[in-house]
């Protein structure tokens, strides 16, 4: 009896340690094939062929052995980055007295990616108005800004509210390629009202990504 039932847990023993065996095995069998599936993925994605997500943002272990290649993620972010340039003064001949003052420059919008932005003009006056002269002698003026060169396609704008989904920007960021417009309009009105002297304010213009 005591031979029968060291049989039996001899049996129920190895029987036990076959489960053990093939549970391990099952485990080191998914464990290399996930780690084969993430150096696929990763050569993959190092030939551009599909784009990683963010659970993928991770490095790997190599295996032990005679050689053991381990994988170092290097991620870098760019954010979509944009610069205005070639500003240039409107520098107004004198007054003679007659019709109104007005010129357009044509300035740079570049960038590091193809869709649109948004402009803000911003005057010097109380609330950001467009006016230049001081509050007993000012002079009010008018901004409108072209999202491509000259004034054709103009769109008149309001101190602090911004122009969506204007177009037309260059990338590369570095360029300085002419790609929009600027212009000013002194009404004569304004001109003849005001008082004799020199008037100088800025008008400030603010681009952001969309």
């Amino acid at each position: 009896m005591y031979n029968h039932l060291k049989y039996i847990l001899f049996i129920n023993l190895k029987i036990g340690s076959l489960y053990a065996d093939l549970f391990f095995m099952r485990l080191n069998f998914y464990k290399t094939f996930l780690k084969r599936i993430a150096r696929y993925l990763m050569l993959l994605i190092s030939v551009g062929f599909i784009v990683p997500p963010t659970l993928l943002a991770v490095s790997f272990d190599g295996d032990s052995g005679t050689a053991s290649t381990g994988s170092n993620l290097i991620q870098a972010k760019i954010p979509k980055l944009i610069k205005t340039s070639v500003h240039v003064a409107f520098d107004f001949a004198s007054y003679l007295g007659v019709g109104s003052l007005e010129d357009n420059k044509d300035i740079n919008i570049s960038m590091n990616y193809p869709t649109s932005y948004r402009v803000v003009a911003t005057g010097d006056g109380a609330g950001g108005a467009f006016i230049i002269g001081s509050s007993s002698s000012a002079i009010s003026y008018s901004v409108f800004f072209n999202d491509k060169t000259g004034e054709v396609g103009k769109v008149a704008m309001s101190p602090g509210v911004a122009l969506s989904g204007q177009t037309g920007g260059v990338m590369p960021i570095s360029n300085t390629t002419k790609n929009a417009n600027i212009s000013v309009l002194i009404p004569e009105i304004d001109m003849l009202g005001a008082d004799a002297g020199v008037y100088e304010e800025h008008v400030i213009f603010t681009v952001t990504p969309e």
